[in-house]
């Protein structure tokens, strides 16, 4: 019975030689010598050194592909990525930091990844021919391979650490390398039958890797790097925040390793991500269709983790391996990295050639329970080899049949030519045993044709493998297994089979943004039901669905359909009925809108010439901005009186004045407005957002503007309303205040006796 395995060793993040090596090892012992399926993560096969770097070695792409024909090896799916090509765009989406831990690129490398996608959405590699070939010029490549960070764009690293001719040399070997990446994608796009569905996800909700990692950090040794890495994991944001993303932790951990100077604090920086590393293997693990694991997984949900504490530290072990060469695996920076394995390519074994001696599995959905890995391996094992013995005795035997035959015909050939004297004047013995060779050919190829279902060699075929079928023989008869194993506990012991949920629909990006957004408590206000315009439920199942399909059927769009750092244009779904409609608005990125200051300066209005983009003409404003975040209302309303008047007003000189909501039809953005008394001003040199002028008008010619439809920019009127009613409610109360006065005088008068 062949499990499923997954390989923990073929984590994207072990690319030195030796734990290549190891991975390859583990991989050729599970599919060779095992019988196993490896199933694979998308990202331990877009995103490992191991396959990425051997794709460019002769027959290791047709080999591995073959692999995944017989089935011994597999993708398991994950969510709603049902393919490794969309996996891979995924990680290539704007709003994304993915750290690549063996491709060549860095997520800052817009351009390049934008000729992944690009190449990947089209099935076509012809314009990364077009830089591979020179048909693109050299200030293109390097164009290519730019970078940006922090809103910079800054040339490639690769033309800092290195000449710019050898550096163009590298591009173009890098690009050969991601093309053969994306040719191999495309590839097994179009195999039937190599994915494994995603596992329901209520049977491993408590089961994430924030889960796994408090189960790890439970785990007592006394060891005082231990000590000190789970000391730093616990105080960890993304740890307190029960992050599920390996990234956000490599991440942080690399940022306060950077802060920290104490000798001999890297070590528990690089043991922490070792202990990540692991944490998020099992998570991996747990999060594919039965697969056979080394221990008993119900132990998670307990506080007695016998085998689990067992397995997790023989891994450790293994991976920390005494800490040698720690300095090249862990907290590593994001770099560009294309190295060959021209040193270390005999030690890496032949997983290819073994691949003819295996047969297609059929993806059998058995009712049995999960076995442990361990359960009756050793059987397993000596069953897988005894197959593979015989296939390859079996094909021997053809090649000493078919040399058998052609020396017969041959001899045969000699009988006539005995018999013919003419014959052996006319003939040569050297063409009669061409003869006899081709006629054995022809005959086996026709054979081999007719009974191509049986796996029936040619003579050329078999006399070509005959020094492969030995080499591979001698391999498979006297190899010892490598593979990882843990005895721990009852190996005997089984896990209920895993229930299955088939991806039925892809979820664009825009509303999954939309549904993190609308599920974020921060912004609950925007989302207040009502019975006018009933939202949908989102977190539904079948709204979801509806949603995509509307998109697909009607074109209409729905989530967050474009952001930027000041706005969001959402797409909300509202119920009508039975039925779906789409109603857009516009929500400030940052909380609280915006900021409207009523500027005066001495008894006149301090207005701005200022030219807006939306209408596309020139408009007398008040001063406005949008709000930064972490400022407050004043503080916001005192930085744009800085930028845009060069003016610097006390807090206590601001007044709120109320707010605003310009265009509710729109947008859900209000803006806080501030009344401030300017003591001085002065219009930049430069045209500054758009600012050509500024005018002082007298107060009361403020109505004479309006009425001639000088003034019509809304924030402005609203805010010129704002004010005028906080004046009139001035007045109002002096008015009552003054009244108060005179009747408290008349009471008094009316107290005082006459004389």
């Amino acid at each position: 019975m062949e499990k499923q395995v997954y390989l923990f060793e073929l984590d994207s993040v072990r690319k030195t030689d030796e734990e290549i090596i190891a991975g390859q090892n583990a991989l050729y012992d599970e599919v060779v010598l095992n019988g196993n399926i490896v199933v694979l993560t998308y990202n331990q096969l877009i995103d490992s050194r191991g396959f990425f770097s051997l794709l460019t070695e002769e027959g290791y792409q047709e080999g591995l592909i073959e692999l995944f024909k017989q089935g011994r090896i597999r993708i398991s799916q994950y969510g709603d990525v049902r393919s490794i090509a969309q996996y891979l765009i995924n990680t290539i989406q704007p709003d994304k930091k993915f750290i690549y831990s063996a491709l060549p690129v860095k997520c800052s490398q817009k351009h390049l990844l934008a000729l992944i996608k690009r190449s990947l959405i089209y099935s076509d590699l012809s314009e990364m021919h077009s830089y591979m070939d020179g048909d693109e010029s050299d200030e293109n490549l390097k164009e290519l391979f730019v970078e940006v960070e922090n809103g910079v764009v800054k040339k490639s690293s690769l033309l800092e650490e290195m000449d710019e001719e050898l550096a163009l040399r590298k591009m173009r070997s890098i690009l050969e390398r991601l093309s053969g990446l994306v040719a191999t994608i495309l590839q097994l796009g179009t195999l039937d039958d190599i994915y494994v569905k995603p596992r329901l996800i209520s049977e491993y909700d408590d089961l994430k890797m924030h889960d796994l990692i408090r189960c790890a950090l439970k785990l007592e040794y006394e060891d005082a790097l231990w000590n000190s890495a789970v000391s730093i994991i616990r105080s960890l944001d993304s740890y307190r925040d029960n992050c599920d993303n390996r990234s956000v932790y490599l991440r942080e951990l690399k940022e306060r390793c950077h802060d920290f100077t104490e000798a001999g604090g890297i070590s528990a920086f690089q043991y922490a991500e070792a202990i990540i590393n692991l944490c998020y293997n099992y998570a991996c693990e747990i999060s594919i269709c039965n697969i056979s694991k080394h221990y008993n997984v119900d132990e998670l949900r307990s506080n007695d983790m016998p085998t689990f504490g067992d397995d997790f530290r023989k891994r450790l072990e293994q991976d920390w391996h005494g800490g040698i060469n720690a300095d090249e695996r862990y907290l590593i920076d994001e770099e560009i990295c294309c190295s060959e394995f021209n040193d270390i390519r005999h030690k890496i074994p032949d997983v290819v050639s073994a691949a003819r001696y295996l047969w297609k599995v059929k993806n059998t959905e058995s009712g049995d329970d999960i076995c442990r890995y361990e359960y009756n391996l050793e059987s397993e094992r000596k069953s897988q080899r005894r197959e593979m013995i015989l296939k390859i005795f079996r094909e021997l035997m053809f090649t000493f049949f078919y040399v058998c035959f052609a020396c017969g015909l041959e001899d045969l050939a000699n009988l006539v030519q005995d018999s013919f004297k003419v014959l052996d004047k006319i003939i040569p013995h050297c063409i009669s045993f061409f003869l006899s060779i081709l006629a054995v050919e022809i005959i086996t190829g026709l054979i081999s044709k007719k009974f191509i279902r049986h796996d029936i060699p040619s003579l050329s075929e078999s006399l070509n493998n005959l020094m492969v079928l030995l080499k591979d023989g001698t391999d498979i008869i006297f190899r010892e297994p490598t593979s990882y194993w843990n005895d721990s506990g009852d190996i005997e012991s089984r896990e209920c089979r895993n229930e299955a949920s088939a991806i039925e629909y892809v979820v664009p990006r825009e509303i999954k943004n939309y549904i993190r957004y609308r599920n974020d408590d921060r912004n609950r206000s925007l989302f207040v039901e009502s019975d006018i315009y009933s939202l949908a439920d989102v977190n539904n199942c079948s709204i979801r669905r509806r949603m995509v399909m509307d998109e697909e059927l009607f074109g209409h769009r729905y989530g967050i359909v474009y952001d930027s750092p000041y706005n969001l244009m959402i797409v909300d779904p509202i119920k009508s009925g039975e039925e779906l409609c789409p109603y857009e608005r516009v929500v400030p990125a940052v909380g609280g809108g915006g900021v409207v200051v009523v500027t005066e300066h001495k008894g006149n209005f301090v207005l701005l010439r200022q030219f807006r983009h939306a209408p596309r003409k020139e408009q007398y404003c008040f001063p406005r901005g949008f709000s930064e975040p972490g400022m407050s209302g004043i503080d916001n309303g005192c930085r744009e009186l800085e930028e845009e008047l060069d003016d610097v007003v006390l807090k206590s000189k601001m007044k709120l004045l109320g707010s605003i909501n310009s265009d509710s039809g729109l947008t859900s953005g209000t803006a806080s407005v501030y009344l401030a008394e300017l003591e001085s001003y002065s219009r930049r040199e430069d045209i500054y957002e758009g600012i050509e002028d500024i005018l002082e008008i007298p107060v009361d010619e403020m109505d004479r503007y309006i009425e001639e439809n000088s003034l019509d920019d809304g924030f402005t009127l609203g805010a010129y309303a704002l004010y005028k009613a906080a004046k009139s409610q001035s007045r109002r109360r002096r008015f009552e205040y003054r009244r108060y006065r005179r009747s408290r005088l008349h009471r008094k008068q009316l107290r005082v006796p006459h004389a």
